[in-house]
């Protein structure tokens, strides 16, 4: 038996802004990849190539190791500092900008679970707080003395960059350097990941940069995951430390298979269209084109809770499987990626109201497309939705999940009122004409009373509402409605509504 050994954990923090502080989407593309190098090739490395063994009978063991974070058990203090240096340095040197932060746990006795559990629990509080301590990776690059500034990230210029097929040179700073040189690793790295063309990849990279009108984020992750991690201690208590551990791996490992698997399955079958950049554990990030998020999104949370609630290792622990919520912002290309990467996280969060009332194992998503220029703030984007006290707005939007508090507001009624929107009569005009639809739009913004109106004096009176009516009180007692959310859904579902 090991007797006392120490917990390590090692992750990044603060990756969306990371990935998205850049304009460029090759650089997108090279953080990203950078970000996998913690579990991946820097934790090889420092291993030295020998792989994790267990921890009754080898020096280090690799618990978790996903989405950028790594968790070991090492049975000496030292070997823990020095593999927590190997990998800081390596990103220091390789992904300047990258937040790697490490901590080494006091010694627990190895036994029981329930010593094991809360020393886990310790070293990741532990890792907040030394994270809170040091500065942020912004300090590396102060302005002073005075640098020509990156194109891209506004940051201090180390060198410059030749742009490809344009041949303009343009300074670039050290963080953009290394997401540019991660760039043909990281294509190489997605090919063998999702199983798609190499040139077929660079295409897509190349189009979400220059030519798509609108550009759309999709952001998912599973909900209450912290709960049941910190649950699996209370299951196992009675049990070993190497049973909790090996369900703890086991777990991880079976949630960043399920988030893989479903990615895959939700991507439509022909070339090319959604660029994943966050692909771990239980998040999803991923680029594509406008018409293709919202389907994307809903597939991916179908496929989500079926692998998870089929999988034997996620159903020992939950017997529901799990439940995921996303959040999707449309905006047009030359939007800022760092201010659409704040939107989608806060539809994200907004779509994890559903647990609340639906479950935790409840899927739903919210979504907003951006017309304006300006930074885009949900609360005042749902406030301006908002007239005499009725919501403009029926989100989040249920994929799974069942209750009075689903009701008007599952997935499937934004798709029939998306349908009643573009239906065609015998003679190819639109049942809801363009001018009506405009009506009704203005209608929504002048109140209930102008909007129910204006919708009565529609002969015959189109299924767009519920029960008859425009307006419906929820079961929060607010009065809601979802033709806003079809009006500006209808051009973003790629003929999905329809089947």
């Amino acid at each position: 038996m090991p007797g006392q050994v120490h917990v390590v954990v090692i992750k990044t923090a603060g990756n969306q802004r990371y990935i998205f502080d850049s304009t460029r989407r090759r650089e997108n593309v090279g953080a990203s990849h950078l970000i996998t190098r913690v579990e991946r090739d820097w934790l090889d490395a420092a291993l030295g190539g020998r792989g994790s063994g267990r921890i009754e009978t080898d020096a280090v063991e690799v618990v978790t190791a996903n989405a950028g974070g790594v968790t070991l058990l090492v049975r000496e203090p030292d070997e823990g500092r020095r593999i927590i240096g190997e990998i800081t340095r390596r990103a220091l040197r390789e992904a300047p900008g990258l937040d790697v932060c490490g901590v080494v746990g006091d010694p627990f006795e190895w036994g029981g679970a329930k010593a094991a559990d809360a020393a886990f629990a310790v070293a990741r509080e532990e890792l907040m707080h030394v994270r809170t301590r040091r500065p942020g990776p912004e300090a590396r690059f102060p302005g002073v003395p005075v640098a020509e500034r990156c194109v891209s990230s506004g940051l201090p210029a180390e060198r410059t960059w030749r742009v490809p097929g344009e041949g303009a040179v343009e300074p670039c700073s050290a963080p953009s350097r290394g997401k540019l040189d991660a760039y043909d690793r990281a294509i190489a790295n997605l090919v063998r990941d999702i199983g798609v063309e190499r040139d077929e990849l660079k295409e897509l990279v190349q189009r979400l940069n220059d030519d798509v009108e609108w550009v759309a984020l999709v952001h998912a992750d599973g909900n209450g995951m912290g709960r049941v991690f910190a649950g699996l201690g209370a299951q196992h208590e009675d049990d070993s430390a190497r049973v909790y551990v090996d369900a703890l791996h086991d777990f991880s490992e079976a949630v960043d298979e399920c988030t893989r698997a479903a990615f895959r399955a939700a991507v439509p079958d022909g070339p090319a269209t959604i660029l994943p950049l966050v692909l771990g554990g239980d998040d999803l990030t991923v680029v594509c084109e406008g018409p293709h998020a919202l389907p994307f999104a809903v597939r991916y949370l179908e496929e989500f809770a079926r692998r998870t609630r089929d999988h034997p290792h996620i159903r020992r622990e939950v017997d529901t499987g799990l439940g995921a919520c996303a959040g999707v912002a449309i905006t047009k290309r030359a939007y800022p990626f760092h201010n659409a990467i704040d939107l989608v996280e806060e539809l994200t969060a907004e779509a994890k109201k559903v647990k609340k009332p639906l479950g935790a194992d409840a899927c739903a998503l919210s979504f907003h497309v951006l017309y304006e220029s300006a930074v885009a703030d949900l609360d005042r984007l749902r406030a301006a939705a908002t007239r005499d006290g009725a919501r403009l707005t029926a989100q989040p939007y249920v994929v799974r999940g069942d209750g009075d508090w689903a009701h008007g507001r599952r997935w499937s009624d934004l798709q029939h009122r998306v349908n009643v929107l573009t239906e065609r009569n015998k003679d190819g005009n639109l049942c809801v004409s363009r001018s009506r639809a405009h009506e009704l739009r203005t209608g929504l913004f002048l109140g209930p009373a102008v909007a129910e109106k204006r919708f009565a004096a529609i002969d015959p009176s189109p299924d767009l509402g519920r029960d008859g009516a425009l307006f419906w009180e929820d079961a929060d007692g607010e009065l809601v409605t979802g033709l806003l959310d079809a009006m500006n859904a209808t051009a973003f579902l790629a003929g999905e509504a329809a089947r």
